[in-house]
């Protein structure tokens, strides 16, 4: 989620021995996470992506046809839809939480 805490819980609930914690969306600029190290002696791993580690010419069409597929359901990420007109709406729910994921309807069919 881009948040401290959200690291900081998501590492907590990983076992030891093992457990991996990995996150691909960044606190702002400045902020840090507070774990304890013992934890990382206990086996505990954590690692930041960049992009998901995606090889776009690689998956991007793998994505695709699982899309055409039906496969992949990409509408189940979506939680909110703006029109192009209301992208500075958008944008200010973003900002404020109000919104998990946003779709900006270019084509004006929301």
């Amino acid at each position: 989620a881009g948040k401290t805490v959200t690291i900081e819980a998501a590492f907590n609930a990983i076992r030891r021995g093992g457990g991996r914690c990995l996150f691909a969306s960044h606190p702002a600029a400045g902020d840090k996470i507070s774990l304890d190290p013992f934890e990382l002696i206990c086996g505990k791993r954590i690692e930041g992506s960049w992009g998901g580690a995606t090889d776009p010419d690689r998956d991007f069409p793998r994505y695709a046809e699982l899309f055409r597929q039906g496969k992949l359901p990409l509408e189940k990420l979506v939680t909110h839809r703006y029109s192009l007109d209301n992208i500075n709406i958008a944008l200010d729910d973003i900002r404020a939480g109000k919104v998990g994921r946003a779709l900006i309807d270019v084509a004006g069919d929301v």
